[in-house]
């Protein structure tokens, strides 16, 4: 694309670093993988975005803490370099999010409680990088720490989903929209041994059949005939690599057998014997007159 050199993967780590890489350098990518950051020890990468130097970041930790900068002041770096300073983290923080802020949009935060709620993008104030940031949630031990923050707009869903599988889906517009310094409302009821584990966004607006890049190993279904009906199907000829059409041929018809009904039935393997000489065939009504009377053997006679 012609835009490649103008965007940036912007990653962020648990222990709060950031760093910015040009996107064409993952233009060729091997089968087992390029490095695109080199974190410490005991860190790890938290998230990854696309961006540009015209827009801004937001990180947020797990203590309610939330950052807004601007990407054109990280410094590019390659690929095998590690990041800077994106946020400071108090004792026991650590850094839960990275997300792109988009002017028309609002954070959604959520807490390992099932707390949560949405604030416009408009109420954190662009700041320099490698501070400390602004509350953006009043985390308790009611409410529990964050877990996670998205970038969210009205005609999305928001489904979550808990350590112990409970599923729950709705629609962020329901989601209440309050100020930085709250606790937000209850979005997901947890029991006292569960916790929300992972927060996944539906884009409702998203043309899903207007796509032609699937999965790998889907493959797309024709669409149905006119009428309802489904197209027909061809089969390879048997013996033969090249398909044939379905249309399926005739089978020839085979000989009717004759009527045995009333009859005893013949020893198997045993023929017929023919007909006497001057003798009709067999059904004729006139088989036993029709012969000579000269042949006609005697009652009592001939044994």
């Amino acid at each position: 694309p012609k835009d490649l050199a103008q965007d940036y993967l912007v990653m962020g780590s648990k222990l709060g670093e950031v760093k910015k890489t040009p996107l064409k350098y993952f233009a060729n990518v091997r089968r087992g993988g390029l490095n695109a950051m080199d974190l410490e020890p005991k860190d790890e990468l938290v998230s990854v975005k696309l961006a540009s130097d015209d827009d801004n970041a937001l990180l947020v930790t797990a203590k309610g803490k939330s950052l807004r900068f601007s990407v054109r002041s990280l410094r590019s770096a390659s690929r095998q370099s590690g990041g800077v300073i994106g946020v400071k983290l108090a004792k026991g923080d650590r850094m839960v999010a990275l997300e792109i802020a988009k002017p028309k949009e609002a954070l959604l935060v959520i807490t390992t409680q099932g707390f949560g709620k949405r604030t416009p993008v408009n109420d954190y104030p662009l700041q320099s990088r490698a501070g400390q940031g602004v509350i953006t949630f009043k985390t308790t031990p009611k409410t529990g720490d964050l877990i996670s923050a998205r970038m969210v707009n009205r005609k999305q869903e928001l489904m979550l989903i808990s350590e112990g599988g409970i599923v729950l889906r709705t629609e962020v517009e329901h989601i209440s929209l309050q100020g930085r310094p709250t606790q937000g409302v209850t979005l997901m009821g947890v029991e006292e041994r569960d916790s929300v584990a992972a927060v996944t966004v539906i884009d409702m607006t998203r043309d899903y059949k207007g796509e032609t890049a699937l999965p790998t190993g889907v493959s797309a279904q024709p669409e149905p005939a006119a009428g309802g009906k489904k197209p027909r199907a061809k089969t390879a000829a048997r013996g033969k690599g090249k398909a044939t059409s379905g249309r399926a041929k005739p089978a020839a018809a085979k000989p009717r057998a004759s009527s045995t009904r009333g009859k005893p039935s013949a020893a198997k393997g045993a023929k017929a014997a023919p007909p006497a000489k001057g003798q009709a065939r067999k059904g004729s009504s006139l088989a036993a007159k029709s012969a000579p009377a000269s042949r006609r053997r005697p009652p009592g006679k001939g044994r």
